[in-house]
């Protein structure tokens, strides 16, 4: 992983990006709906409570997962965009819903 660029940063922000407790799934290059599919099979296989944190190159994945979220009935904790490695990254932290 690439050193951060140094962005201004809320504590929602910082919460975000450190929760030692999410799993992390990180997805470069891919879009629509690519980061949905593989987000919800990711979801799948954890257990209710449990966090994902989704970092994606794709700009339309904020919205793609928040929308996901609301549908779906898992918890959208969070959203910030990041600079690492000379890209931004779109990063996302869900809760799994409780069967």
């Amino acid at each position: 992983m690439g050193r951060l660029k140094e962005i201004p940063m809320t504590i929602e922000t910082c919460d975000i990006l450190s929760d030692a407790e999410a799993e992390v799934l990180t997805l470069p290059d891919l879009v629509c709906p690519m980061p949905v599919l593989r987000a919800k099979k990711t979801l799948a296989r954890l257990a209710a409570g449990a966090k994902l944190r989704v970092e994606s190159t794709d700009p339309h994945s904020e919205a793609d997962l928040a929308e996901f979220c609301r549908q779906t009935g898992h918890a959208l904790l969070g959203q910030a965009a990041i600079e690492r490695d000379g890209r931004t990254w779109f990063v996302t932290l869900i809760a799994r819903k409780d069967d």
